[in-house]
């Protein structure tokens, strides 16, 4: 993903908004979220923002290291209903609508390019492929650390370990 200048003077959002926006989004493309995947792109979502805006997070709540990846529990609570079924909004929005959802989250140029390329990158990848990544990456083993692989976690992901970790790999 390409990087970009940070944003100015933004205040970080809630991640109940930016998890509704990515429903909205993803469902008016015919490929709508399960709570799994939703998860796996706000993390994504977040610590890419955290390294392409030098720093700047995109929400405040911090994600947690559970068994299947990084969670944002306020969220799955939201959405923990669905039971792994895809998410589908009350009250579907027009592509109008979501637009100008998007520019109000993603104001700038830069941060549009940002979204776009986000999306055309995790996006498209299933949310078990997403979960096995996460696995993958120090971020969430660093923050499992002792922990057996199904053992049940609170502990959270260190953004400003994962902001690093994230960026070594596109040095």
């Amino acid at each position: 993903m390409p990087r970009v200048n940070k944003p100015k003077n933004r205040l970080p959002m809630d991640a109940q908004k930016i998890a509704s926006f990515l429903i909205q989004y993803f469902n008016s493309t015919g490929e709508p979220l399960t709570n799994l995947k939703l998860q796996k792109l706000l993390y994504y979502l977040q610590v890419w923002y955290l390294v392409h805006f030098k720093g700047e997070i995109l929400f405040k709540e911090i994600p947690e290291a559970w068994v299947h990846g990084p969670v944002y529990p306020s969220v799955y609570a939201t959405y923990r209903d669905s039971n792994g079924a895809p998410i589908v909004p009350t009250h579907p929005l027009s592509d109008k609508e979501i637009n100008t959802w998007k520019k109000e989250i993603f104001p700038s140029k830069n941060e549009k390019l940002f979204f776009d390329t986000f999306v055309q990158y995790y996006g498209i990848k299933g949310a078990f492929a997403l979960e096995l990544m996460t696995h993958n990456e120090d971020p969430w083993k660093n923050a499992r650390k002792g922990l057996s692989p199904l053992e049940p976690s609170h502990n959270k992901i260190d953004l400003g370990f994962a902001e690093k970790y994230y960026r070594k790999l596109i040095s």
